[in-house]
């Protein structure tokens, strides 16, 4: 097969070797361009898709934020005697420290 491409390209001039260059650059070139259209639009279509997921997602995040919050405080809130003896320990501890 080597030697098949080899005795066409010896029988070929120099102007059909140059057209045969010309035309497959083209090919190639309206290949790529294809490819890169294709690519775009995907990308599109991926930014379209995240662009309505987003506000959702937002919306979710603030809210987990906000009801964690919201536990957390009511934690404290129903056990607010752990808080006060913590403080108390933490301002005796300081105090022993002081006279000692």
């Amino acid at each position: 097969m080597q030697s098949q491409i080899e005795n066409n390209e010896n029988r070929m001039s120099l102007k059909e070797r140059i057209k045969t260059i010309f035309a497959i650059a083209s090919h190639l070139k309206n290949g790529l361009a294809t490819l890169g259209r294709g690519v775009g639009d995907g990308l599109k279509a991926i930014g379209k898709k995240l662009g309505q997921i987003l506000p959702g997602m937002l919306g979710a995040i603030v809210s987990f934020i906000f009801r964690t919050a919201g536990e957390v405080l009511g934690f404290l809130g129903k056990h607010a005697w752990l808080l006060i003896v913590a403080v108390v320990m933490y301002v005796i501890e300081q105090f022993k420290k002081k006279r000692s």
